[in-house]
């Protein structure tokens, strides 16, 4: 463990900030998230087993065929409807080894922030976060959700690194709104 944070020492080392993505990067939502897409795909009549293995579930799902990447603001909304879905079922992912470990350690010497692409905004799931443990008031959180309907990673990226390219970090930790220059929420 020390040779990594030598490591990601030596990488940080000239950065701002440290941005680690949250589903099956630090929590494994693939089980929950498949049963949470069974229960919208029914709503449109449409079947996914809930017994699909989780590995080939994640390829199909990381290969952007869930629905077709074609019809982009169609599928933002659906990947809404699940993630909201995923929420309410309150039957969330399992952290993923030493992941409360990283955040911790790095949230004390880099600004942290967990990343992800949910189309949801990230005050809707820091309950989730609080109970893997994770230390929300030392973090911050930056979703796709709280840019704008059909906002991508990408998206969401390029609006994180004008903010800490342009040195406008924000000062001390969760626990709270911080308001950006563009009016948007986020923990």
């Amino acid at each position: 463990m020390t040779e990594f944070w030598r490591r990601l020492g030596r990488v940080l080392s000239s950065s701002k900030a440290l941005f680690i993505d949250l589903d099956m990067t630090l929590i494994d939502t693939s089980q929950e998230l498949i049963i949470a897409i069974s229960n919208v795909w029914s709503e449109y009549g449409w079947n996914i087993d809930i017994d699909t293995d989780p590995r080939a579930f994640i390829k199909t799902y990381y290969k952007e065929r869930l629905p077709s990447p074609s019809e982009p603001m169609a599928r933002w909304y659906f990947w809404k409807a699940v993630w909201m879905k995923y929420l309410e079922n309150r039957r969330y992912g399992r952290p993923m080894l030493c992941s409360d470990i990283l955040l911790t350690a790095s949230s004390g010497r880099y600004i942290t922030a967990i990343v992800t692409g949910r189309e949801v905004k990230a005050e809707m799931f820091m309950e989730e976060l609080q109970s893997y443990g994770f230390p929300t008031r030392l973090i911050r959180v930056y979703s796709t959700g709280d840019l704008w309907p059909g906002a991508t990673k990408r998206d969401l990226y390029e609006y994180l690194a004008n903010i800490y390219e342009g040195g406008r970090c924000f000062q001390g930790g969760g626990g709270g709104y911080k308001r950006l220059a563009e009016g948007h929420k986020i923990y």
